[in-house]
């Protein structure tokens, strides 16, 4: 039996034939030849549609890279970072949020900062928060740093101006803010300076402060070279009510080793530096000096505002402070001991000079 396909033969020519509508000459009308023409167009119509989907991609790279650069970004981290976050934008909602809403962009931006890891070493960030270290860096950035949950914590409680945080890889405590970036445990080793990191370090500005007066009780403090008696003569101060103190010719009280041995006393003290000259005409009130041929400071009454000079443990008192100081007084010791550490002896002529004002205190 001959098998038939006439309906289905004039349907497919037809069909052919309306593609064809509109070509030139024989092309619209002889259906082999307009046949091979419709082919011939449909081909070129998908490689068009091909190029104009390359193109389109190449526009929204380039618009997504823009507006990563603003935020501190290359186009391959961010999408990197968006890939580890979970977070699943394709490039062309993330190119109209680029160019139509900043705001959201960046917003973008700083989640997928947070699930990028570095881990060199050599990573320009890394290298500039180790720099922090050293009094030259800090002077450069205006910044310190400081480490561990219960320090970064004060710092934001205590107002400080926060530059950025900076977490290790496995931290799974509080941030109190987005983390500016995350680092892997070898780079974050080269940033910190304690033997056994919390994973969570912080870049605090230094508060400007200019050498004035004294409003209250202060401390000056005479060429001591240890940052952590600094820092621990500087967390005594606070706490003992002496909110200004001076510092001549001493270590940074803005060191690491001084920022841990002040426990967060840096955060809250006003600290001036300067010469002695400068810092000696600053302060106008009575200047008490501890020296061992000075009078039982257990039984001196000092005036309502003083300020107490200790120096350091191998030199003592400088020879202005000394000729400037209206007082000198001693810490009572047994004979065997000939001298006391320059931190617990501020402390001690700290409280005992106040013993009057803590009486009603519990």
């Amino acid at each position: 039996m001959r098998i038939k396909r006439g309906v289905n033969g004039v349907k497919k020519r037809r069909k052919i034939l309306k593609l064809a509508k509109g070509y030139f000459g024989c092309k619209s009308k002889n259906y082999r030849i307009a046949r091979e023409a419709v082919m011939k167009s449909l081909n070129y119509a998908y490689i068009g549609r091909k190029h104009r989907k390359r193109d389109m991609r190449s526009l929204w790279i380039a618009r997504i890279n823009a507006g990563a650069r603003e935020n501190g970004l290359s186009y391959s981290k961010l999408m990197h970072g968006l890939k580890v976050a979970g977070i699943e934008l394709n490039r062309k909602v993330l190119a109209d949020l680029a160019v139509t809403d900043a705001a959201a962009f960046a917003d973008i931006c700083n989640k997928a900062r947070i699930f990028m890891v570095i881990v060199s070493r050599q990573n320009p960030l890394v290298k500039e928060l180790a720099a922090l270290h050293d009094k030259k860096g800090r002077r450069a950035r205006g910044s310190f740093l400081v480490e561990g949950t219960k320090m970064v914590r004060e710092a934001f409680s205590a107002g400080m101006h926060i530059v950025r945080v900076i977490v290790r890889e496995d931290y799974a405590g509080e941030t109190f803010c987005p983390p500016a970036a995350v680092l892997g445990r070898d780079a974050f080793a080269a940033v910190s300076d304690e033997k056994t990191p919390q994973g969570i370090l912080a870049e605090v500005a230094i508060p400007a402060a200019g050498v004035r007066p004294p409003e209250g009780r202060c401390v000056l403090l005479d060429g001591l070279q240890d940052p952590a008696n600094v820092g621990a003569i500087i967390r005594t101060a606070v706490a003992a009510g002496y909110g200004e103190i001076y510092l001549a010719d001493c270590a940074d009280p803005f060191s690491p080793k001084s920022v841990r041995a002040s426990m967060s006393g840096v955060f809250f003290a006003r600290l001036m530096q300067g010469t002695r000259d400068e810092l000696l005409s600053a302060i106008d009130v009575p200047l008490i000096a501890a020296d061992m041929d000075g009078e039982n400071a257990f039984s001196f009454q000092p005036s309502e505002k003083f300020c107490l000079a200790v120096g350091s443990e191998g030199n003592g008192l400088s020879r202005q402070v000394r000729e400037r100081a209206a007082f000198t007084v001693r810490i009572p010791m047994d004979e065997r001991t000939e001298s006391l550490n320059a931190a617990v002896s501020a402390g001690i002529l700290m409280y005992a000079l106040r013993a009057g004002t803590f009486h009603e205190r519990r």
